[in-house]
């Protein structure tokens, strides 16, 4: 489990995480692959769901938080807010390949 007191190395994985998910969504539009998708999108729920958390984390641990932790605070909801805007992305992509079906 992480220490609790450096979010650092959490961000650090999130951020690459969020950069990997951000390549693989330029990639798929041409693929159209709808399993592709799908597991895209469950990482990207995955990857706004740890970002949250880590936000109520550290939100709960700074009683009056300094101007460094506001500012990670405020990264991590960027990170959270560009994995969400990535499913419905993608969740979109998944329901115009499936409606191509039809």
């Amino acid at each position: 489990m992480p220490d609790s007191t450096n979010p650092v190395p959490v961000l650090s994985r999130i951020a690459s995480d969020a950069s990997c998910l951000h390549q693989a969504l330029r990639a798929l539009p041409a693929a159209r692959d709808a399993s592709a998708l799908a597991a895209r999108i469950t990482d990207a729920q995955d990857l706004a769901g740890i970002a949250l958390r880590l936000f109520l984390t550290r939100s709960r641990q700074t009683s009056r938080p300094s101007p460094t932790d506001l500012l990670l605070l405020h990264r991590v909801t960027q990170i959270a807010k560009a994995a969400q805007d990535a499913a419905a992305e993608l969740t979109a992509a998944l329901a115009r390949a499936v409606g191509g079906w039809f």
